[in-house]
């Protein structure tokens, strides 16, 4: 039996059945996350290219699949960056459950699990140019319903990935040239240039950011977390995916000086239009994109210690994210107006903490889970790039200047300190309990970040050594 075969079919076949459970949530999301659980214990448990016994019978889980004449191969490298997706898909599929989601964002989300796997999977790389582009149209499906009709988030993705792959296939017809005509060292810097420009376009680099901001006003809160915080990792992953196979773009000086140039042009664009936000949306959409700024620039550091910062940065970005999409989603409507969006906030205390912990969580604010690595990373850069440094500082304080300022526009602070707020809750006390929990947390993510990072770090392990 094939292991990539197995991976890739399971969430796919769940994705069918759950569709057809489309009015009862929380089977959609057993089933998710029981999908998940089983992938898991696949990836941990499994070993690949070894004969054992599995319930009397002998099993051979092979590590590839050939299919149409390509191969979809599992890599030991792939496991724990396959334990960050299914862990992080679990608990989106859990949380989500909780909240208001659109009415395909299951079926679709069990999709891309798949789609993201043929993109780590698949050989020769070219042809993950073809599933990213299948994923991001799935994409528009699980963003817009008729709860959520805005669709110029989704369209903007959609628009966006489609200029970038072209980049990605150019790429590989150069490198199918070069093959033919080895001494030809043109054409291999001719393909290092497509892949570059289609990579920076694909990890939304400005200008090709502008869906996050818009997705996070518009749509669904947790589908936008999802989106942000797993389905554009893997565009990342990709990008991990090509400096472990090429030698020649690893040791091009010229990509990692883009990386880390479009890194920050992401942190200062977000820092110059964060502090003007006037919706926690909005915050949290120009928010996520100076924290993927940060993890571009990590990566274009072309440090080992660096690329453990990146790790950690993702990881934490997902646990701010379902936090942020669970208070969101309670809060943030399709179409609240002001004075619908104070009333919530004074119903529900406990849920806009939440959200506000997972904002400034994703905005590095102190004593939250996203600050140790941006912290980390911001002294790396003083020690090698100052002037990096002072950008990212100075984003750092814009988002959060602007959280402090729509709190104090929306939120009245003196019913929170005297108590009167929390007399007048519509939340039950499952909701109370859980929302404690998660921002206790996130607190204590902040404080002790030790235990994580030393988990999150092997994620890149194989990078890091072939990059430093």
């Amino acid at each position: 039996m094939s292991l990539p075969m197995l991976m890739m079919t399971i969430p796919a076949l769940v994705g069918v059945l759950v569709y057809n459970l489309r009015r009862w949530i929380w089977v959609q999301a057993i089933l998710a996350c029981g999908a998940m659980f089983i992938l898991f214990v696949l990836v941990q448990q499994t070993p690949v290219d070894q004969l054992v016994v599995l319930a009397g019978r002998d099993m051979y889980f092979r590590s590839s699949w050939e299919i149409l004449g390509r191969s979809f191969v599992i890599l030991p490298s792939d496991k724990h960056i396959l334990t960050f997706i299914f862990v992080s898909v679990f608990l989106f599929a859990l949380v989500g459950a909780m909240v208001s989601v659109t009415i395909l964002f299951y079926p679709v989300m069990l999709s891309l699990v798949s789609i993201i796997l043929a993109i780590m999977f698949v050989q020769p790389f070219i042809y993950a140019a073809l599933f990213i582009q299948i994923g991001a149209v799935i994409c528009v499906f699980m963003i817009v319903d008729y709860k959520y009709s805005e669709v110029a988030g989704a369209l903007r993705y959609l628009a966006f990935v489609s200029i970038g792959v072209p980049f990605i296939l150019m790429a590989g017809w150069q490198m199918e040239m070069y093959q033919v005509r080895p001494d030809d060292d043109i054409l291999l810097t001719q393909a290092s240039l497509m892949l570059g420009v289609g990579v920076l376009i694909l990890s939304a680099v400005v200008p090709f950011h502008s869906w996050m901001p818009i997705m996070a006003r518009k749509s669904a809160p947790i589908v936008t977390a999802f989106m942000i915080g797993v389905v554009h990792a893997a565009m990342f992953f990709f990008l991990i995916d090509i400096l472990v196979q090429f030698d020649w773009m690893r040791n091009n000086p010229q990509f990692f000086f883009a990386l880390r140039i479009g890194g920050i042009l992401m942190i200062l664009t977000g820092g110059v239009f964060v502090i003007s936000q006037r919706s926690f949306g909005g915050l949290m959409g120009y928010s996520s994109l100076i924290d993927w700024g940060c993890t571009l620039v990590a990566i274009g550091l072309r440090l080992s210690d660096a690329v453990g910062i990146a790790a950690m940065i993702i990881c934490t970005r997902v646990i701010t994210l379902i936090v942020w999409g669970f208070g969101a989603g309670l809060i943030l409507g399709a179409n609240n107006s002001v004075e619908d969006l104070r009333l919530k906030i004074r119903r529900n205390p406990f849920a806009t903490v939440v959200m506000l912990a997972g904002g400034l969580s994703l905005a590095a604010m102190p004593f939250t889970a996203g600050f140790p690595a941006r912290f980390a990373l911001l002294q790396l850069l003083a020690r090698i790039h100052p002037d990096y440094a002072i950008v990212l500082l100075v984003s750092g304080l814009c988002a959060w200047v602007g959280y402090i300022r729509i709190i104090s526009e929306m939120i009245d602070l003196s019913s929170i300190i005297n108590g009167e707020m929390y007399r007048k809750v519509s939340e039950n006390p499952g909701r109370i309990g859980f929302s404690v929990f998660v921002v206790a947390f996130v607190i204590i993510m902040g404080l002790v970040p030790q235990w994580l990072y030393s988990k999150v770090s092997i994620m890149f392990e194989h990078i890091a050594i072939i990059i430093a």
